[in-house]
């Protein structure tokens, strides 16, 4: 597994190398074959049976909020492997001596993070949407408008950072790796349910309420207020997770 060694100044070169050494590492991280199968899973359940199953109701705003937001279900074994396993949680827990650009090195690792997240929830959102074109489309493309699509799409990117920020957090704030990955599966495994509970089957007075938030005249100021609340949660959860590294006590190996 690659790790990228910093004996360098730090800064944006820093955190793009992690970033690139982490996305490499992305297929082993989410488990190789037997992962990559439950991504495929994943995908095929929420991404094809369940638009197919639905049909045009698919397309109510509240369906469309949680499928761009579920990159929590893509960043699970990612966010275990990367602040977990025993030699990332060295790295990550001062371990290594000076210069290590710890912030760069931790910043990077939620990026990769996010970025992973980000790019299974959009592939499960687009393959929804062609599973809705190709079953109930009638020869239409089935895709929302830009003015409801661009706005979704980026609270999506920002939510993914702030679950980025939430799985780091989960896996530093305690003092094993086995304990950072049970608190972590356990996380994960309750928006699952939350998903698969709240998805389909929300009641229809949740499901009115998100759909007013996505009228013509104020969806551009509440995916606004969205992505501020997502940054400054994930700034304050970076902080702390930082503030962690730093005073970090002796790594216990289990």
């Amino acid at each position: 597994m690659t790790q990228p060694l910093y004996r360098a100044d730090g800064g944006a070169a820093a955190v793009w190398a992690t970033v690139r050494a982490e996305l490499r590492d992305a297929p082993e991280r989410i488990g190789g074959w037997r992962g990559a199968l439950l991504v495929v899973a994943f995908w095929t359940g929420l991404g094809v049976y369940v638009p197919w199953d639905l049909g045009m109701d698919f397309m109510e705003p509240f369906l469309q909020a949680v499928y761009v937001c579920s990159a929590p279900l893509f960043q699970s074994k990612i966010t275990v492997a990367s602040f977990s396993e025993d030699k990332s949680r060295r790295m990550l827990e001062g371990w290594w001596d000076p210069p290590c650009p710890r912030p760069e090195f931790l910043l990077g690792k939620v990026l990769a993070t996010a970025a992973a997240g980000l790019a299974g929830a959009f592939v499960l959102y687009g393959l929804a949407l062609a599973t809705l074109t190709i079953s109930h489309g009638g020869g239409r493309l089935m895709t929302p408008p830009a003015a409801f699509l661009v706005p979704l799409l980026a609270v999506g990117a920002a939510f993914s950072v702030f679950t980025a920020c939430v799985g780091a957090m989960l896996s530093l704030r305690v003092q094993t790796p086995a304990e950072a990955e049970r608190s972590v599966r356990m996380a994960f495994l309750a928006f699952l349910a939350g998903l698969l509970l709240l998805g389909p089957y929300a009641p229809s007075r949740v499901k009115g309420w998100v759909a007013s938030l996505f009228l013509p005249d104020v969806m551009p100021w509440a995916a606004l207020a969205g992505m501020c609340l997502c940054a400054i949660a994930s700034y304050v959860l970076w902080r702390w997770c930082l503030a962690r590294i730093e005073n970090a006590r002796p790594l216990t190996i289990s």
